[in-house]
């Protein structure tokens, strides 16, 4: 399908090629406007609404980027960009003359004008249709908002992560453009010189009982792939796929899933049959989503010695995505003990993560992590040998126990310090749980 979808895109845009240069009502434009159309038809018999987005500047159609055919079709972009169109969508019941007016109104329409290029063309008769910005999904399921309900356009990128997540667990459909823009949005917004992915003050307060799980580890999965030098596709393709490495969890009892008690022998193999689940629900997704995700959501409890769950008949060494998830996932999964008060500390983590290097986690892998992470991750509040507090700015490369820390107490300390420039006496002494002695300093994060 994808061959087709390409040559349907170049047909579309012979026809705007030829509409700039004759009337709309010309046998050229007319000729081209009827090939565009019969190869648009075929595709909406197949598949619909047929959905395009415009990404960086980059053609997408559900998982793929269609860079080497942007390039060949930059002037139907910039036409596109100009008019503030991210999204384009095709719907059944699309008559060959709606397309044909369709293109003569985008070319004529006024980029300074005040009225919303959607809007003009429901005015105009153009329903099957749609033109704008990569905002709410296509289309609602029950339960979940439509475009008339959805949140308004100051929501984050991470709301519009959560919704989307939300989607696919309640077996909506899965707006994977949106989700691969908002994906994009993240790595702009967290990067910089070193990459970083880890402000996760303002995550931690969203919904923190359903979804931060599930955000935080492909937060943690983009920030590691980054530093490790992926592309920015790897990047996040794998974030992406983090997103649902635990979907099959959604089959599991809640009661089952909250057990603070020993599992019983029957619900712990239901626990352990999550990835089962879970793979196979994605499998239903591969076309949008691709192959990745159910690889994950299937081997991210596979351990590196071969050992773990689903129990296989065979050895098999996990995918290398599944080794980044399967550390973000035990790293996330320690730390969330910290919201119920059972205080397993930064350090803590790392002494019990690291314990299991070649066993649960890949040798290079879980060494380069703290190396990126450091023992006391960016935000982490801390009290210092002196009786000092403060907050890790930085984690440092080059000693992952001695990061960059902002003093916030007491006053006459206040300032920023490079634990490994400063006298060896001075170091972390122990973090500040911040659901309780460190909670009067949350607002300094």
């Amino acid at each position: 399908m994808k061959d087709r979808i390409q040559h349907f895109l170049l047909d579309f845009v012979m026809a705007v090629q030829a509409r700039k240069v004759y009337s709309a009502e010309h046998p050229q434009f007319i000729q081209h406007g009827h090939e565009a159309f019969q190869q648009l038809d075929g595709l909406l018999q197949e598949s619909s609404p047929l959905i395009f987005g415009l990404i960086e500047g980059e053609l997408a159609w559900e998982n793929e980027v269609f860079i080497d055919l942007s390039r060949r079709i930059r002037s139907i972009l910039s036409v596109l960009q100009d008019r503030g169109i991210e999204r384009l969508v095709f719907r059944t019941g699309l008559k060959e003359a709606e397309l044909i007016l369709f293109i003569s109104l985008l070319l004529e329409f006024q980029t300074k004008s005040q009225i919303d290029f959607s809007d003009h063309l429901k005015s105009r008769g153009v329903h099957h249709i749609e033109a704008g910005r990569l905002r709410a999904p296509v289309e609602a399921a029950a339960g979940f908002e439509s475009e008339e309900s959805s949140p308004p356009a100051s929501e984050s990128a991470v709301d519009r992560i959560m919704h989307l997540i939300q989607s696919l667990h309640t077996e909506s459909t899965l707006d994977t453009l949106e989700l691969l823009s908002r994906l994009k949005q993240f790595l702009q917004v967290y990067s910089g010189t070193r990459v970083e992915f880890l402000d996760l003050a303002d995550v931690r307060q969203k919904d923190a009982v359903t979804y931060i799980h599930l955000l935080n580890v492909s937060i943690l999965a983009m920030f590691f792939t980054s530093r490790l030098g992926y592309s920015t596709e790897d990047v996040r393709d794998i974030g992406t796929a983090a997103l649902f490495h635990d979907i099959g969890k959604i089959h599991v009892d809640g009661e089952i899933l909250s057990k603070s008690t020993r599992l019983e022998e029957n619900e712990f193999f239901k626990i352990q049959h999550h990835t089962v689940l879970g793979a196979h629900r994605l499998l239903k997704h591969t076309q949008t989503l691709g192959i990745l995700p159910v690889i994950i959501a299937y081997e991210h409890h596979l351990r590196y010695d071969r050992t773990g769950y689903p129990r296989l008949s065979f050895s098999v060494l996990p995918h290398p995505a599944s080794h980044i998830v399967t550390i973000c996932d035990v790293y996330d999964a320690l730390a969330q003990r910290r919201s119920y008060k059972k205080d397993y500390s930064p350090k803590r983590i790392y002494e019990v993560m690291i314990a299991e290097k070649g066993r649960h986690f890949e040798p290079e892998l879980i060494e380069r992590f703290f190396q990126f992470l450091g023992v006391w991750p960016k935000g982490t509040i801390v009290s210092l040998t002196d009786g000092s507090v403060g907050i890790v700015r930085e984690a440092d490369d080059l000693d992952i126990f001695r990061p960059h820390v902002e003093i916030i107490a007491p006053e006459d300390k206040k300032g920023l310090i490079r634990l490994r420039e400063a006298p060896p006496q001075l170091a972390v002494e122990r973090a500040l749980n911040p659901y309780a002695e460190g909670r009067d300093y949350l607002p300094f994060l």
